[in-house]
């Protein structure tokens, strides 16, 4: 004789986690922390590069205001007056911290507790 059983479950938890709000926070804290990692990285003669950072507002993007933030970023200078700075910046900081982005998303997105 066969018996039937009937599973329901409450997944309003996960909808809201997955929600579009949640993730467009998660890209948010996830691009601050990026930049924020790395802005050592970036060149720094007098700062104006660093200091012209800004994170786009659906967290997608990190835009350098800066009037040569191409050039300084496309390709790499003779000589940097900041030791551990020089071009595409994005990627040395994700050589060094590409782990403890992931829990970044965590986090902001509360997936774990």
């Amino acid at each position: 004789m066969a018996t039937q059983v009937k599973v329901t479950q409450n997944l309003s938890g996960v909808y809201k986690k997955l929600s579009k709000a949640n993730m467009k926070k998660c890209r948010h804290a996830l691009a601050n922390q990026v930049m924020s990692d790395s802005n050592q990285f970036v060149p720094a003669l007098n700062y104006d590069l660093r200091n012209s950072a800004v994170v786009a507002t659906d967290g997608s993007s990190i835009f350098y205001n800066a009037p040569y933030a191409k050039r300084q970023y496309k390709y790499k200078a003779k000589r940097y007056t900041t030791a551990g700075t020089g071009d595409h910046w994005d990627e040395k900081a994700e050589s060094k911290y590409k782990k403890t982005w992931g829990q970044v998303i965590v986090r902001a997105g509360g997936f774990k507790s």
